[in-house]
This record gives structure tokens, sequence and C-alpha cells, in this order.
């Protein structure tokens, strides 16, 4: 792809998120925060960590997100940093705030908005190196610039931003690795992502199985060495081993903080678990799938149902589309394909654990770098599977639609705030 596209794709889906985190205010008249998920704690986290400050749970901390791995929030804390340089420009304050705490929480929305960008460009380089096609690449990076759930994540501080940032990360490392050979080349950025993967919310784990089965395939089929792996590994290594000790040292030996969330959730957080839940299968099967496209806040303000519908039947279409060309494709392509519908499942099955056995959160965005991936495969996938004028056609008709969800999705966020 050329830089002036890569150039405009960014400052087109900046753009769009900055007018979302103007849109979706803090609530005016409280500390504790709710227009997004959970903010509260993201913003007190990522301010403290600006401030030089080691937040942990429960010592010094009222929120859990304290004992996470501070990469989570190092976005968010670099920008709201900038505050004290006395970046804090009042237009980004929708509204008066009355409590003094939360100052700067727009800022540090920028450092969500930043990641979301980056995931719109990661993706759009990916696609283009895994197709050898700057249309394709162009057409992805467009749709993930206008994937409503994807521009609500980069509005508020959050640990989403980066895990499906550096989830992307490991994406481009595979297109490109694939597109020389799956040899030595390519191995390290993959490493790297993986690691940024570990240090993110455990959400983003499911990619990792399949991607370490499709390198040890790899391995065992002569296509590198154990020098390259190794190479890879200790990058890896290099990237989350320092950080990943120091947070075991800060929590008690839990470098994932992921022990202390079980005690959170068992003592300080009451769970809504399945069984205090009518409906509790049929619930899930809803709002999993809509949420990770167009419903947000806390899985309470959704699109019209008729788009989500929408939505669903162009990804369906399109996937079934794609996959009519998978018997031609070529072994790399089909690779590709059992890498995704593995990650899908896995990460699929880790949402519904974590929903009947530990606090039921049927929240998409859990997975939204597979279903960010799904409909890439929808957009593009259909273009070898019928005359060219569809191949045409068809993703024009799926990014306009994504573009009239995107433009609802800043409406919805501008007549809905949280005071």
């Amino acid at each position: 792809m050329r830089g002036r596209d890569l150039f405009l794709l960014a400052a087109f889906a900046l753009g769009l998120r900055v007018f979302a985190i103007w849109a979706v205010p803090l609530a005016a008249q409280a500390e504790r925060i709710e227009c997004a998920p959970d903010e509260a704690g993201h913003f007190w986290v990522a301010n403290e960590w600006a401030n030089g400050r080691t937040p942990t749970w429960p010592a010094s901390s009222w929120t859990i997100k304290g004992s996470f791995p501070p990469v989570q929030y190092a976005a968010q804390a670099a920008t709201v940093a900038l505050t004290r340089f006395g970046v804090d420009p009042e237009w980004s304050y929708r509204f008066p705030i009355q409590v003094g705490a939360v100052r700067g929480y727009p800022m540090a929305r920028l450092g969500s908005a930043l990641l979301g960008v980056a995931t719109v460009l990661l993706l759009a380089w990916a696609a283009s190196v895994w197709s050898g096609s700057s249309a394709a690449g162009l057409s992805v990076g467009l749709m993930a610039a206008l994937y409503p759930q994807l521009i609500f994540i980069g509005a508020y501080s959050n640990g989403d931003a980066m895990t499906v940032f550096a989830g992307a990360i490991v994406v481009l490392g595979l297109a490109r690795w694939v597109r020389r050979g799956e040899g030595d080349h390519g191995l390290v950025l993959i490493g790297v992502g993986a690691a940024l993967v570990l240090m993110g919310k455990p959400t983003g784990f499911g990619i990792l199985p399949a991607t370490g089965v499709w390198l040890l395939w790899a391995w065992w089929s002569g296509r590198f060495g154990a020098a390259a792996f190794a190479r890879a590994t200790l990058v890896g290594l290099a990237v989350c081993g320092p950080l990943l000790v120091w947070n075991a040292w800060r929590n008690g030996g839990d470098p994932l903080g992921l022990w202390l969330y079980g005690d959170y959730v068992g003592t300080a957080y009451e769970a809504r678990v399945w069984d205090v839940i009518p409906n509790a299968a049929l619930t899930f099967l809803w709002l999993f799938p809509s949420s990770a496209f167009g419903v947000f806040g806390n899985v309470d303000l959704p699109l019209p149902t008729p788009l989500l519908a929408l939505a669903l039947l162009f990804l369906v279409v399109g996937l079934l589309l794609a996959s009519s060309v998978l018997r031609t494709a070529e072994p790399a392509a089909r690779r590709g394909a059992a890498w995704l519908v593995t990650s899908v499942v896995i990460t699929v099955l880790l949402t519904i654990w974590n929903a009947w056995f530990i606090d039921f959160q049927p929240q998409g965005r859990y997975a939204l770098l597979c279903f960010l991936l799904l409909t890439a495969t929808a957009l593009w996938g259909p273009a070898a599977s019928g005359s060219p004028r569809f191949g045409r056609a068809w993703p024009v008709a799926y990014l306009i639609f994504l573009a009239l969800c995107a433009g609802w999705t800043e409406w919805i966020l501008f007549t809905h705030p949280c005071v």
C-alpha cells in the first residue's frame, strides 16, 4: 500500500474516534464513571501510571485493574501524561466536569484511539501482504476504520484496545511469514506480537494455540530451523519477560494478575453467574455476536435491530462465498483458514467459560479481533467466488453498509450522554 493511502486511512480512522471521544462524556456528578464499561477503573489505573505511581490491588487500589500488566494501559498513560504539560483542550470536554479527579479523561481516551488507528493500519497492511493487492488492503483498512465496536473501544479508556492491537501484530506477522514461504523470515514479528498478547487481557489468548501449532508444523516440516525459532522466542521473551517478572514480584507471584482477579470475583465482587440469570443461554446467544458489532455501553445501547440483522447477513453470506473457493485455494490459504477457524472456536469457548464459571459477561468485544478477521474475510474473500463485476460490487456494498453503521454509531453515542 502507498504511504499516502495509509496516511489518509489513519486520518479518517482517527477522526471517527476523536468525535466518539468527545461524544461520550463522563458522568458529570460522580467520580465512578460508567458511560463505557468499567471506565472508572481503567482511567484511574492509567492516571496512576501517568503520574509515576504503581497501583496494586487491594493495597493501594480500589480497582482490580491495578494488578494487570501495565502494558494494557501504557498508551492511555502516555497520552494522559501530556496534561502535565498543558495539553488538555477545553473543547474535548463536552460537559463541564465537577469532580477534579477525572480531569484529563479525554486525553487518556486518546491513547485508546491511537491504538485503534494502529490496529486499522496493521490489518490493512496484513490484508495487502496476504492478498498481494493494495485494493484488498485499503478495503480491509476501511472496514476496520468503520467497524462500530472498534470505534467504540477506541473512544474510552480500556484494556481491550491494546489487546486487539497486539493480536493485529500477530496477524501481520503471520501474513508476512506466509508470503515469505513460512521459513526463517518474519518469525520475530510474530514473537513480538505474541509477547504483547500475553501482556494483554486473557480474552486475546485465543489466537496463540493455533499460532503455536502452525509454527510447530512448519518447523517439523523443515521450513525453518531451530535457530530462527529460538531467535523469535528470545525476542518475545525480551519484550514480555522483564515486565511479567516485575508484575509477579509486585503481585506476590501473579504475573498476569489473574489469581488476584479470581480473589476479587470471589470476595470483593459478587459475580452475576448464569444460575441467577433467566434465559442465560439465549441472552448469551443474542448479546455476544451483536455486541461484537454494534452494542455499546454496558451492553445496553444497541444499533437498530435491522442493522444488526443485516450485519449478520453480510457476514454469513460473505463467509459462505469465501469458503466456497477454499477447495481450489493454495495450501497456505487453507492453513490460514484453519488458523482463523481454530482461533475463533478457542476464543468463543474462552468467553463461554468466563460467562458460565466466572462472571456472566457476554461481551462480543472480548472476541473483537476474531470478528474483525471474519469480517475482513467476508468482505474480500467473495471477490474470487463470482464474476469480476460481483467481486467489485460486493466489497463496495459492504463498505457502504459499514459507513452507515459507523455514522449511526456516532449519532447514538452523541444522543445518549451518560449524565
